[in-house]
C-alpha cells in the first residue's frame, strides 16, 4: 500500500505518491525496492496513480498506453470500472487483512472538457467519480495525526493548494503528515510509506513528473541495476503492495 494524493484545480490536476516498494511477509511489510507509482501518458495527455497491489497498476498503465479504445480522460471514466471490477474478482483476498483495497486516481486534459479528475475506489466498487475543482483535496491514507504541533500550519497549506497554491509545499507537507500518522500506528495494517515523493502535473499544456521531496531524507539512494531487476520480477507479483 501506499499514499495517493489527488488535487483538482480548474485547469489542472496533480497526483502525488511516494517510491517505496514493499512486499508482504506475515504480518510485516518489507521495502524491495524503489520506482515511481505516477504513471505519466504524455501520448494521451492523462496520467494515473493507484494504491493497491503492483500487478494491478502494471497491467492497467499498460493496457491505457497501448490500447486504441483508450484516447483519453473520458475513455479511462468508461472503461475502467470493469476492468477495475474484473481483475478485483480475479485477485484472491482483494480488501481483506493480507492485502488492503485499491483505488486510482487518472487526471486528464480533454479540450471540450478541460483537466478532468476521476477517482476509483474500491470502497465504491469503483464508480467512476470525478472529483470536483477547488474542492479540497483526495487523500489516501486519509487518517491524519491532527494534535501535533504544527498541524495549524498545515491546515493553513491545505486551504491555499485547494485554491492551486503553493501546491510542492502542500503535498510535502501532507505527505509528511501521512507518514507521521502511519508511525503513530492510525493507518490500517499493511500500509506503509516511504522513499522519493512525486508529483505529476497535468493541465493543457501537457503532463510532468517532479519529484518535489524525499520521505527518508536520512536513507541512502537506491542501488540502480540490482533494485531495479528485482522490482521488475516483484511488481507484477500479487505479493507487492504499491
Amino acid at each position: 500500500m501506499t499514499i495517493l494524493n489527488g488535487t483538482l484545480t480548474w485547469g489542472t490536476g496533480w497526483i502525488a505518491q511516494d517510491r517505496a516498494v514493499y512486499r508482504a511477509d506475515g504480518d510485516a511489510l518489507h521495502v524491495i525496492g524503489m520506482a515511481q507509482k505516477v504513471h505519466p501518458i504524455p501520448g494521451k495527455h492523462m496520467a494515473l496513480g493507484f494504491t493497491g497491489p503492483a500487478f494491478w497498476a502494471q497491467q492497467i498503465a499498460i493496457g491505457v498506453k497501448r490500447i486504441p479504445d483508450f484516447r483519453n480522460v473520458l475513455d479511462a471514466e468508461r472503461i475502467l470500472p470493469g476492468l477495475l471490477r474484473e481483475l478485483a474478482a480475479r485477485t484472491p483476498g482483494i480488501g481483506g487483512p493480507t492485502c488492503p483495497g485499491a483505488g486510482v486516481i487518472v487526471m486528464g486534459h480533454v479540450p471540450t472538457h478541460g483537466v478532468l479528475g476521476i477517482l476509483f475506489s474500491m470502497e465504491d466498487q469503483f464508480a467512476a467519480v470525478r472529483l470536483r475543482p477547488n474542492a479540497g483535496h483526495t487523500i489516501m491514507p486519509g487518517e491524519l495525526a491532527k494534535d501535533g504541533p504544527d498541524y495549524p500550519d498545515f491546515e493553513r497549506l491545505w486551504l491555499r493548494a485547494a485554491a492551486g497554491e503553493d501546491m510542492d509545499r502542500f503535498h510535502v507537507a501532507l505527505a509528511h503528515q501521512q507518514r507521521h500518522a502511519n508511525e503513530r500506528g492510525l493507518h490500517r495494517a499493511r500500509i506503509a510509506i516511504g522513499g522519493p515523493l512525486d508529483l505529476c502535473r497535468v493541465d493543457a499544456n501537457g503532463v510532468t513528473v517532479t519529484q518535489i521531496g524525499n520521505l527518508d531524507e536520512s536513507a541512502p539512494p537506491p542501488a540502480p541495476s540490482p533494485v531495479a531487476r528485482t522490482l521488475q520480477t516483484m511488481l507484477i507479483s500479487p505479493g507487492a503492495l504499491v
